[in-house]
């Protein structure tokens, strides 16, 4: 009787007892995963951690190195202000002999077709300086462009041709009044030495 009954309960917790055992199998799988899972975050968060922390290395980096590009800026500005200077002098420059070449071509031009009389050219053109001394006297000699004429009425036609063509302006070297300005000290010189030995008299000579 016992026996029955226990076979016909067994029969009844058969179909349980499968359940149970599928659940159970499906369970390892959900914990192994759950454990695959956990595995991979962690390693996820420790990959997370590193990057974060090269993050900060190559930021830190990054701001020294900004640094070190906003001194060495800093250092390049005078640098760049001057080069910028330099140009623009050396146009200057370049505008200023392109100037002058114009003025001393017209003027000879005029010279040798005797438009004007009495011009003898650039004064710097009128004698020979030593290779070795010619940057130094050409820097500290401006007077070597001006144009050497003979008279003042030669300057005065030279100026008119000048602004005529719109060519510019020149200094000019008037040889006749250099010959005077240079002249008269040198005769009050004379003179004064005279006086002293007794040669010339002022007013009334004894």
């Amino acid at each position: 009787m016992f026996r029955g009954e226990l076979a016909k309960v067994r029969a009844e917790l058969e179909p349980w007892e499968k359940l149970l055992i599928e659940h159970n199998g499906k369970l390892e799988v959900t914990s192994t995963e759950r454990k695959l899972l956990n595995e991979k975050l962690e390693a996820a968060c420790a990959a997370y951690d590193d990057a974060q922390k090269k993050i900060k290395l190559e930021a830190v980096e990054t701001c020294k190195l900004e640094q070190e590009f906003l001194k060495e800026q800093e250092k390049l500005i005078p640098l760049e202000q001057a080069a910028r200077q330099k140009v623009t002098e050396l146009v200057s420059v370049m505008e200023s002999e392109k100037s002058q070449g114009s003025v001393l071509k017209a003027l000879l031009q005029a010279k040798d077709s005797n438009i004007i009389e009495g011009i003898y050219g650039r004064m710097g053109d009128l004698g020979a300086i030593d290779a070795k001394y010619d940057v130094a006297i050409s820097t500290a000699c401006p007077g070597l462009d001006y144009i050497v004429v003979e008279t003042p009425a030669a300057a005065q036609a030279c100026v008119e041709l000048l602004r005529s063509k719109n060519l510019g302006v020149a200094t000019f070297m008037i040889l006749s009044l250099a010959l005077v300005s240079f002249f008269l000290p040198l005769e009050s010189i004379i003179v004064t030495v005279l006086q002293t030995v007794g040669l010339i008299c002022t007013g009334t000579c004894a």
